[in-house]
């Protein structure tokens, strides 16, 4: 357990504290329970988790030559990010320690040589998850809780790149109700993404600081029900193909000038 905490916190170069590794050789399984990762200041929980168990299937492994997986489970994971007044987030100096660590080791010529490592991992699992993101120069707070991800399995290997991944995600978002399921081949030679999404009365009215340009107006109110299918398709030597189906509805729609003088009312718009 102490090189575990030892790697982690060399790596993200922020203190590291985790509560029991457990290692069962027979079964080629492996658990890590209590893990935090603390902020910057080393005065709050950054990231953690309550247990994190993978399955090893080590006869698979050496006969596809590669890193087979048969079960990844997170439970519980917590995850803290802080956006400062300059803009800059709170994991900015990990990011920019992994970075200069990759640098340095030379991996953008390393990757040139023999292609990349073959994998696969069945099995993933995300429960009981909770991330908080403090946005200081708009002033707003979003939290997502009851994050919930299934994977039934990720794969590089050939006899596998043609399958459609399709994972699962449903999670609270600022007390509104998400669900997505996709259908993604991310290492085919024609890459497709297809995307589900699902919404109730979700409230757009937080999300308006987030637009591209100063609005000339306010939303006061907005809440978005669908039940869209977004498609990607990027074919290796072609040009990519976006389409958008689906049902769209928009209720109690409240637009006012800047000053606060309502525009316009539209209780339901589909």
């Amino acid at each position: 357990m102490h090189y575990t905490v030892k790697i982690l916190g060399e790596m993200l170069g922020r203190p590291v504290k985790v509560g029991a590794v457990e290692l069962n050789p027979f079964s080629l399984t492996v658990q890590v329970r209590g893990l935090k990762v603390l902020s910057a200041d080393a005065q709050s929980e950054a990231f953690g988790f309550d247990a994190l168990r993978a399955n090893i299937e080590l006869v698979e492994s050496v006969l596809q030559r590669g890193v087979v997986v048969h079960e990844v489970a997170l439970s519980g994971p917590r995850l803290s990010v802080v956006i400062d007044e300059a803009g800059r987030h709170s994991w900015s100096d990990v990011a920019e320690r992994i970075a200069a660590s990759a640098a340095a080791r030379g991996e953008a010529a390393s990757a040139a040589d023999d292609g990349a490592t073959l994998f696969s991992v069945g099995n993933i699992r995300v429960s009981g998850g909770r991330i908080k993101v403090e946005d200081k120069p708009r002033g707003l707070t979003h939290e997502v809780v009851d994050f919930e991800l299934g994977l039934p399995f990720v794969s590089n290997l050939p006899v596998k790149v043609d399958v459609f991944i399709e994972p699962t995600l449903s999670a609270t978002l600022d007390g509104n109700a998400l669900k997505m399921n996709a259908r993604l081949k991310p290492f085919a030679d024609v890459q497709q993404t297809v995307l589900d999404v699902v919404l109730d009365k979700f409230d757009l009215a937080p999300w308006i600081a987030y637009a591209p340009f100063e609005p000339a107006f306010r939303l006061p109110s907005a809440l978005l029900t669908s039940n869209i299918e977004l498609s990607f398709t990027q074919p290796a030597d072609g040009a990519p193909v976006l389409s958008l189906q689906g049902p769209l509805k928009l209720e109690q729609l409240l637009l006012q000038d800047k000053d606060g003088v309502a525009v316009a009312s539209i209780p339901e718009f589909e």
